[in-house]
């Protein structure tokens, strides 16, 4: 995947506070006709690991609300792009971050992670776009009981 990011930006993000989504599109997130949420644009944020990213055009599902409790907290809300890093997490068993190389050049580099490294993720950037605080933590204990499911089926896939 091709970097859209100078070096100026890397700079810009890498001062702001940690779970901080940086370029946080004014554009809604797409949705094609099963529901998936893309988006036009990379988005990135920055965390303790470093830069995260979310690739423009990737395809993820989302906020994995169940049925039963969309009432109370809908499918879609402000933890959507919370979400988009969440599900790249458990795709991919970890964040790809942006950093610099030895020559000062920006690089991507893959850093795997635990599941509950990855739902701890989706907690902190929920706080920091602002999701309520009992919002995110059902989501978060939701992903604590039952996230293995899709984590392990995930892992299986990446054997193959």
């Amino acid at each position: 995947m091709t970097l859209n990011l100078t070096i100026e930006q890397y700079n810009e993000i890498m001062a702001l506070p940690d779970w901080t989504i940086w370029n946080d599109p004014a554009n809604h997130d797409c949705e094609n006709k099963n529901y998936d949420h893309y988006y036009l644009e990379t988005i990135y944020a920055k965390t303790p690991y470093g830069i995260i990213c979310l690739d423009a055009g990737r395809i993820v599902n989302g906020a994995s609300i169940p049925y039963l409790i969309q009432w109370l907290i809908p499918k879609s809300g402000k933890y959507n792009r919370c979400a988009g890093f969440h599900d790249v997490g458990y795709e991919d068993g970890g964040f790809w971050i942006i950093t610099l190389d030895s020559e000062g050049r920006l690089i991507r580099v893959f850093i795997k992670l635990k599941q509950q490294e990855v739902d701890y993720a989706y907690l902190k950037l929920m706080q920091g776009r602002g999701v309520s605080k009992w919002n995110r933590n059902i989501q978060y204990r939701g992903l604590r009981v039952g996230g293995w499911y899709q984590w392990n089926k995930y892992r299986k896939l990446n054997l193959k």
